[in-house]
């Protein structure tokens, strides 16, 4: 019996520390190879999934600028060889 108890209470403590990881991971929408997030007035390319060597990033997205590009968006673009960025 104090091993079942156990084993119940350890998985609801695990249940408790992972959930706010998984309720507050986030979500990207796609906009052609590129992985973006919004605030809702602006757009930050986060992630380039293509393999191209000359990239244009969009001056918009759905009609929001964009305005920033992540940190690691183009860590592991291997053949890349130029970034295009638009005028603001």
């Amino acid at each position: 019996m104090k091993k079942k108890i156990l084993s119940i209470m350890l998985t609801l403590s695990m249940l408790a520390v992972f959930t706010p990881c998984i309720a507050s991971a986030t979500t990207y929408d796609t906009y052609g190879d590129f992985s973006y997030k919004t605030d809702g007035s602006n757009i930050t390319i986060w992630n380039y999934e293509g393999d191209n060597s000359d990239v244009v990033i969009p001056a918009e997205i759905d009609g929001l600028p964009v305005t920033s590009i992540g940190t690691y968006a183009f860590q592991y673009c291997e053949n890349l060889k130029s970034v295009t960025i638009p005028d603001m």
